[in-house]
């Protein structure tokens, strides 16, 4: 199986093997977007019935070279379920691959093949394989570490050289590799971690409250006693007076806690707490890093009878500016598949979505934080604190700061987007959603 995701700079590129069966090449820009429009198509096959579907393999990491095939995992309840859409998808174009994973049961591989080419590999799993978290876990690994990224990428680009024209052999050399990568992850835990482990340096010194986020999350949280705050990362939402238990997977932002509440490593898709075991549970911007959203979404309502999150619609919606420097966020996953208020309303109860308005003067320091200082975004450490920009390729980020740069010291963005400086607040579409009761 091809579990990947990264972003790494200085990687080899391959030439295209345009007449041999493996074909590696560069990285496309269009591929998350490809992702999504097929996400669509099987989601509208399958009636809405998929737990997730989810862009795996190295077609969901921005600069990582690939053969030109999207690899989509999508993951049905039950096992019957699967077996009830089989005729769903074969109608849309999916053809099924019996006994391509002989040795993992349950494990159903499609394929989409157009004018001879493999347009999109489709595994298919029910909610209970293990192989779901194996994939995923590769996929954050590769996204957050640069230096595992390279190392798989140039190992591709060999196998592909010496192995161009005998797919099964190179399939084996490569899942050597990835079964050995995969088997330290999940000793380790999992990678999900890794890319707050190696961005979250420093991260409690950009991403202080904002007092006017302060108070319309404590107003949301209501009379809550108990408050579990999932994705906590330093605790700087954490409402004072009332009973706080933090979870958070990364121990780099563990370690920039304050010690004022207890917390707990771990992830919103598993929360190690009984039913109920807590009035209101908290999530500011946190759902986007979550593997299956879905799950934890159910996770924080069995736990607690109110949820209050804050979650975000693309920024290419509100008009950001800062796109126009940086146009690869368009095709990111956060930009494209981040959840919604829409798609948090699928699995909550939601009573109520407010806009969170951002001020002049933000305090903390998230993507649409400095929209009146662009000044600010030249900062490479105000570039490391941020997901958005801190994905990207080092090659991609450095040529987006240069022009902006540029632009300010000649006056480019002041003549386009002075008039931001007349407000005193914006909305580049940050929502607070309340669901429960």
């Amino acid at each position: 199986m091809d579990h990947t995701g990264a972003t790494a700079s200085h990687r080899p590129q391959p030439q295209p093997h345009r007449q041999s069966t493996v074909e590696v090449v560069a990285y496309r820009a269009t591929w998350p977007a490809d992702f999504a429009s097929e996400r669509t198509v099987l989601a509208a096959a399958t009636g809405g019935e998929a737990v997730t579907i989810e862009h795996i393999g190295s077609t969901a990491v921005p600069g990582m070279s690939s053969k030109p095939t999207i690899d989509i995992l999508m993951v049905f309840e039950r096992a019957d379920d699967v077996a009830d859409h089989l005729r769903a998808l074969a109608d849309v174009g999916y053809e099924l691959r019996p006994g391509a994973f002989p040795d993992r049961a349950g494990h159903l591989f499609m394929r989409k093949v157009v004018e001879g080419r493999r347009l999109v590999h489709l595994h298919v799993l029910d909610a209970d394989s293990v192989e779901i978290d194996d994939y995923r876990r590769f996929r954050d690994a590769l996204r957050a570490d640069p230096d595992l990224a390279a190392r798989y990428q140039a190992l591709k680009v060999d196998l592909a050289e010496r192995f161009g024209d005998d797919r099964a052999r190179y399939v084996a050399e490569k899942e050597r590799w990835v079964d050995a990568v995969v088997g330290s992850l999940r000793a380790e835990g999992s990678g999900a971690d890794a890319l707050y482990d190696r961005i979250g340096v420093g991260y409690a010194g950009q991403r202080v409250s904002e007092p006017t986020w302060v108070s319309q999350i404590g107003a949301a949280l209501g009379a809550s006693r108990s408050v579990l705050n999932v994705g906590a990362g330093s605790g700087n939402y954490e409402p004072l007076g009332r009973r706080v238990v933090a979870l958070e997977p990364s121990s780099t932002m563990l370690a920039q806690r304050d010690g004022r509440h207890p917390a707990v490593q771990g992830v919103a898709e598993h929360l190690p707490f009984p039913d109920g075991s807590f009035d209101a549970a908290l999530g500011t911007f946190t759902v986007h890093h979550w593997t299956d959203p879905a799950r934890g979404l159910a996770e924080l309502a069995r736990v607690a009878d109110r949820q209050v999150l804050v979650v975000f619609e693309p920024l290419v919606a509100h008009g950001f500016w800062l796109l126009d420097y940086f146009p690869e966020v368009l095709t990111s996953d956060v930009e494209l598949n981040a959840p919604t208020p829409d798609d948090v309303g699928r699995h909550l109860d939601v009573v109520d979505v407010q806009t969170m308005w951002i001020p002049a003067e933000c305090r903390d320091g998230v993507a649409a934080a400095y929209w009146r200082r662009p000044e600010a975004y030249l900062d490479p450490v105000v570039q490391r604190s941020m997901s958005l920009l801190a994905l990207l390729p080092e090659s991609v980020v450095a040529r987006g700061t240069a022009e902006l740069a540029a632009d300010l010291a000649d006056g480019t963005w002041l003549e386009r987007h002075g008039h931001l400086l007349e407000q005193d607040r914006a909305d580049y579409g940050y929502r607070l959603v309340i669901a429960g009761s």
